[in-house]
């Protein structure tokens, strides 16, 4: 009898750990994985390209080079990027230029730069464009990836950017143009180590170009996992993307396809960037990925006021941002009414109440124009001045079609990662509606608060 228990009781414990394992995997399987290799070849070049051709940051103003490679440098002096009015020297340097030098004219005509032009051909003579060139000096030497794995790699006639910037004393360059190495069948792992290096953070603006004979799942997520840790962990920010033809730019087969992209340095939260489309861009993926950013736990009861603004609203202040200092608070709201006794604009409310000594908490209750509302309000720079914001705000909301719109929710990810950027911290994501499965039903009132660090 007690053999008999005992058996049932391991069976209970063993039904238990299955169901608690199938449980675990069903949630993993739930999460956002951004750099999942995908199954097809296909698939992984629809990727690619989606990533390539959304643009993240907009610049007003551009030079172009010649029609083959349309290379755009950005020269929009309120970013940092490059002044042209400026008399400070302007270094650049040129890696693998193939057969078009319009860049390299630009930049030592128009602009006056300093360039670095380096060619892997080590047995024949540079061409005469390039010697033609004021201020410009050409090495013949093969860039070779920073692989901490390849003790040959500052060997004779090879050289990486590192040992190149430490051989001419370069502390800081303006424009790097990637657009050949020697060995073309990894022709990512150039920039994908001088990400994982950090010298990435020594240059201003980076033009790259992608050459893909033909459509290989492991050279294709290769790329996309160099330019995915170039936006993630270098913060630069793709604004122009052009091909070899109008046809690689429409179709998921890009061989025999070059891309020439141009990419600046994270201009800072002032200034909106769309973050990059989750995977395929689809409204499945945009909504695992904004999932993922929410899953916060919420606030302890003891670590907040609540102060009832209204019957139905209630704000929730953090006792931190209270305990911080200061002898006085101002809490301003903002409100959807239709009618306001008074109206003044943004920047007028900024001015008059963001720029006291005491602790500032910003609520907004707009509904369904918060993301209106919060886009300029970002871009006025105010929110480096608020020690609290609290938003109310449908997430999730599903179309009439029973679809989720996926632009509306990378907009939503890109602002919020926006505020994140004025070193505010997350500490509540919760949905009103008590009765939401797991997260959410469609367009559920959201509480989303930030604090600063």
């Amino acid at each position: 009898m007690f053999s008999r228990r005992k058996k049932t009781v391991l069976t209970l414990l063993c039904l238990c750990s299955v169901l608690y394992v199938a449980v675990q995997v069903m949630h993993y399987q739930e999460e956002f994985h951004p750099l999942q290799a995908l199954s097809t070849a296909e698939q992984e070049a629809q990727r690619l390209l989606k990533f390539m051709t959304s643009y993240h940051y907009q610049c007003n103003n551009t030079l172009h080079s010649s029609n083959y490679s349309d290379w755009s440098i950005c020269i929009e002096a309120d970013t940092g990027v490059i002044n042209v009015e400026s008399s400070v020297p302007k270094i650049a340097y040129s890696i693998g230029p193939v057969s078009d030098f319009s860049f390299e004219t630009i930049l030592s005509r128009n602009l006056s730069f300093q360039q670095y032009v380096f060619l892997h051909d080590t047995s024949s003579t540079a061409p005469p464009p390039l010697l033609q060139l004021n201020g410009t000096t050409v090495y013949r030497t093969a860039i070779v990836p920073n692989d901490p794995a390849d003790f040959g790699r500052n060997s004779y006639n090879m050289q990486t950017i590192n040992s190149i910037m430490a051989t001419l004393h370069h502390r800081h360059i303006d424009i790097l143009k990637l657009e050949s190495v020697q060995d073309m069948s990894h022709s990512y792992e150039v920039l994908y180590f001088m990400v994982k290096d950090g010298i990435l953070a020594r240059f201003q603006q980076l033009h790259i170009s992608l050459e893909i004979d033909k459509v290989d799942d492991n050279y294709l997520y290769g790329w996309y996992k160099t330019l995915y840790s170039l936006f993630h962990s270098a913060g630069f920010r793709l604004y122009h993307t052009a091909a070899s033809s109008p046809l690689c730019l429409q179709v998921t087969m890009m061989e025999s396809c070059r891309y020439f992209t141009s990419w600046v340095r994270n201009p800072g939260p002032r200034t909106f960037v769309y973050y990059p489309p989750a995977i395929d861009g689809s409204a499945q993926y945009e909504e695992q990925r904004l999932e993922d950013f929410l899953d916060r736990p919420s606030q302890l009861d003891e670590d907040v006021i609540p102060v009832k603004l209204s019957p139905y609203t209630t704000l929730r202040l953090s006792r931190r941002v209270l305990m911080s200092g200061s002898d006085s608070c101002t809490i301003l709201i903002f409100q959807d009414e239709t009618s306001r006794r008074e109206v003044m604009g943004l920047s007028d409310i900024i001015s008059h109440y963001l720029f006291s000594q005491s602790t500032k908490v910003v609520f907004l209750d707009l509904r369904h124009v918060t993301w209106q509302f919060l886009t300029p309000f970002l871009d006025s720079g105010a929110l480096q001045k608020v020690d609290q914001l609290e938003i109310m705000t449908p997430m999730f909301k599903v179309q009439a079609d029973g679809r989720q719109p996926a632009q509306m929710m990378r907009l939503q990810y890109s602002e919020l990662q926006r505020i994140l950027a004025y070193q505010m911290a997350l500490t509540e994501a919760s949905p009103l509606t008590k009765d939401s499965l797991r997260f959410r039903s469609s367009g559920d009132l959201w509480r989303l608060t930030f604090v600063k660090k």
